[in-house]
């Protein structure tokens, strides 16, 4: 389950939409999200890739 609020993300989140959008304009990226268990990387992306234009 995704959470509908990601706390203190706005840098991760901002990151991933510049990089989102470079891509979209047909540059290749790899983008390496690390961190320990539960402290909500995958909500961070999938959020992210469900809410993206």
């Amino acid at each position: 389950m995704i959470p509908e609020k990601l706390y203190d993300r706005d840098t991760g989140v901002q990151t991933l939409l510049n990089a989102f959008n470079r891509v979209a304009q047909g540059t290749s990226e790899f983008m390496l999200i690390a961190g320990a268990s539960d402290i909500g990387k995958t909500a961070l992306v999938m959020g992210r890739l469900i809410e993206y234009p």
